[in-house]
């Protein structure tokens, strides 16, 4: 997924990779199967985008794990 901070500000983290502040303007990348260990708003009225990138043929859909 690619995704870019529209507003706000976050710190993000791949799990064993070092934290990042994004901040409005900022782009990321999560790799495919890569856990993201963070993704925290550091201030109210955080908004970003996401872009997923699909094979042909492939269907869009989101999984959301418990914790």
């Amino acid at each position: 997924m690619f995704g870019s901070v529209e507003s706000g500000s976050v710190v993000y983290q791949i799990d064993g990779e070092p934290e990042t502040v994004l901040s409005a303007g900022d782009t990321f990348y999560e790799p495919a199967g890569a856990r993201i260990a963070r993704f925290d708003a550091l201030e109210s009225g955080v908004t970003f985008l996401g872009y997923f990138l699909l094979t042909a043929g492939q269907q869009a859909e989101l999984e959301f794990l418990d914790r």
